[in-house]
């Protein structure tokens, strides 16, 4: 047995309409839209789009968390030399900076010796020159996507009237760990 499916004829919806305005009013009825639209496109756009951010994301952040291969003969090198991995995130961490338009200036990296919580740190000295809130979504977005912490943030400004900063961030990478 199919059930046919028909849709209400446009007296039905005008006659069902002029009801609710009668009964609720037109205002009451205009506020009660605007959550509803808001809640259908949230629904219909945005939740899909923020899955599928959450799962790059996923999938970028396991690619980081993956060893890498010890090569025999070759420790007194990975001791001073930055692993693939380390090199992935350092890289990502400069196009945030670039996303940002944060212009950096070169950058100065040394390991720390081995913590007992962390194992081997990368230390990292960036020079970098932008504005403020420009610096700060930037650092947001690093400290969720990477296995940083910020050490100290130097700025000073070229100009007292200028919006431009220099900026020297001191961060912490751990090495093998996300």
């Amino acid at each position: 047995m199919s059930k046919k499916i028909s849709l209400p004829s446009l007296a039905v919806l005008r006659w069902k309409s002029a009801w609710l305005v009668e009964k609720y009013g037109k205002w009451p009825l205009a506020a009660l839209a605007l959550p509803v639209a808001l809640a259908i496109y949230w629904t219909a756009w945005l939740n899909p789009e923020n899955a599928r951010l959450r799962s790059n994301l996923a999938i970028m952040q396991s690619k980081l968390k993956e060893p890498l291969p010890i090569i025999a003969g070759d420790e007194p090198s990975q001791q001073t030399a930055l692993s693939i991995t380390e090199y992935e995130q350092v890289k990502m961490l400069f196009a945030i900076f670039s996303k940002y338009h944060l212009q950096a200036e070169g950058s100065r990296y040394h390991f720390s010796p081995a913590d007992q919580n962390y194992g081997k740190t990368l230390k990292l000295s960036v020079p970098l020159q932008g504005s403020w809130p420009q610096v700060a979504q930037a650092l947001q977005e690093i400290m969720r996507v990477l296995p940083v912490t910020v050490d100290s943030v130097n700025a000073k400004r070229k100009q007292v009237d200028s919006a431009q900063l220099a900026l020297t961030l001191q961060l912490t990478l751990r090495r093998g760990q996300t």
